[in-house]
């Protein structure tokens, strides 16, 4: 039986990416990360931007009626939770 030779090539390519974020939470060693701009902005980008989806820190950011984009993090008995 005759060996034959095989070449294998493999080719590893890296990307790396480079953001801006700002750490929002830090629970069982992960981070939960910001990309707003609103967050990472120097004070003239925050000022300029337009802001599509204020951020709602608490209760009192909520009215009735008003519409709320997020995402769906958890659906249970209690209700939803929307991050």
């Amino acid at each position: 039986m005759m060996l034959e030779e095989v070449v294998v090539v493999v080719v590893v390519v890296v990307v790396v990416v480079c953001f801006r974020c700002c750490v929002v939470g830090i629970k069982d060693n992960k981070l939960d990360l910001s990309s707003r701009v609103s967050r990472t902005g120097s004070k003239e980008a925050r000022e300029e931007s337009e802001v599509r989806d204020p951020e709602i820190c608490n209760l009192g950011g909520l009215v009735k009626g008003k519409l709320v984009r997020g995402y769906v993090k958890a659906v249970t008995d209690f209700g939803v939770y929307v991050r």
